[in-house]
């Protein structure tokens, strides 16, 4: 009797049934509300939230309550110092290195941004893009954009198993494109006063009578959105997540997904991850390169080693200096004149002993 090897890879059909809407709720719902603003957020905000809630507030409510018999009262030196330890340590191992890549993204290029498998990716992928666009070289936005059509098309194209083609494609991929350059685009402060205004009134509004406000994070909600029903459209996968985007490198072979050559990322991860790089590889071509003195292969590839060497040291900097930081926070909550608040009411003394010097003989 024979085994047959099971077949893990993802499956794809086609499916033509309409996309279903979501639900409407309507008026203002505390928890629905907040639960958005987590998931804007991502992970550093969910964490934070139930780091202080879930952890740092029972261990606020402990420490208030600590040898509250021995003593009588409660305890509130050592709730000061609970507290000061949660809020100092949680939210800054998140903080330190959101500004630390901030500054590095400003100083030194947005690609340090971009995780290093996809700026491998893309730069394998640019390389090939360019020979059919060198009119665009001296034009960075105009580059920028026609880029942003390229990727997004493999990532269609990939995304649904090459299910979604011809004219269908070519009118998703320009809804997509049109999608991310909007992105690009700087509000000025009026408008940016306008649409908090818009945003908040909205969180008292029904579904149905919200305004509609465009900014970078709505853009992001409408595109993922987006690929949410073409996914669902023209692929049936059970075994990825339909927030799940793929894209393939140039030198991927036919198949490419079972030799590793196509990263599979969140959707929202491989927008931001596409548009910094696009705009750091773009603006170094129209500053920095010269076709006389090289070829545009060998821009890329200088441009791809450069950023993988910072995007690592970025990644050992921000762990180094979290690490610090934690060596230090002690010093901060804990008392100036070296006493224990824990040890209040137990009999012992609160502050640490020092050794009796003895006289020489």
């Amino acid at each position: 009797m024979s085994i047959k090897p099971i077949n893990l890879a993802p499956e794809y059909t086609n499916k033509s049934q309409t996309v279903s809407k979501s639900v409407s709720f309507c008026g203002f719902n505390p928890i629905i509300t907040t639960m958005d603003a987590l998931d804007k957020g991502g992970v550093a905000a969910t964490f934070i939230t139930g780091d202080l809630l879930g952890i740092g507030t029972t261990r606020f409510v402990t420490g208030l309550h600590r040898n509250e018999k021995e003593t009588g009262e409660k305890n509130w030196a050592y709730a000061r110092l609970v507290a000061w330890r949660e809020l100092l340590s949680g939210p800054n191992t998140f903080a330190i290195p959101a500004l630390m890549i901030w500054g590095i993204r400003g100083a030194f290029g947005k690609a340090n941004d971009v995780p290093i498998k996809f700026i491998k990716a893309f730069s394998d992928d640019f390389t090939e893009f360019s020979k059919n666009n060198t009119e665009l070289l001296g034009k960075p936005k105009e580059l920028k954009h026609a880029y942003y059509k390229h990727a997004v098309e493999i990532m269609l194209e990939d995304s649904t198993a090459g299910l979604l083609k011809g004219d269908a494609l070519k009118t998703e991929v320009e809804k997509f494109t049109n999608m991310l350059i909007k992105m690009d685009e700087k509000p000025t402060f009026s408008q940016k006063m306008s649409n908090t205004k818009k945003q908040f009134l909205n969180l008292f509004k029904s579904k149905d009578a919200k305004v509609k406000v465009e900014t970078k994070g709505t853009l992001t909600r409408d595109f993922i959105d987006n690929f949410i029903e073409v996914r669902k459209k023209y692929t049936d996968n059970p075994q990825n997540n339909i927030f799940r985007s793929w894209f393939r490198k140039a030198s991927a072979t036919p198949d490419y997904k079972n030799e590793g050559e196509c990263i599979g990322t969140h959707v929202k991860s491989f927008i931001s991850n596409l548009r910094d790089y696009s705009s750091d590889l773009t603006g170094s071509i129209s500053k920095k390169f010269d076709a006389s003195k090289s070829t545009v292969k060998e821009f890329v590839e200088n441009f791809c080693h450069k950023r993988v060497g910072s995007r690592f040291l970025t990644n050992i900097s921000m762990t180094v200096a979290v690490g610090l930081f934690f060596t230090i926070v002690p010093k901060i909550y804990n008392s100036k004149d070296g006493s224990n608040p824990a040890l209040k009411g137990l009999g012992v003394d609160e502050k640490p002993s020092t050794p009796k010097k003895t006289e020489g003989k």
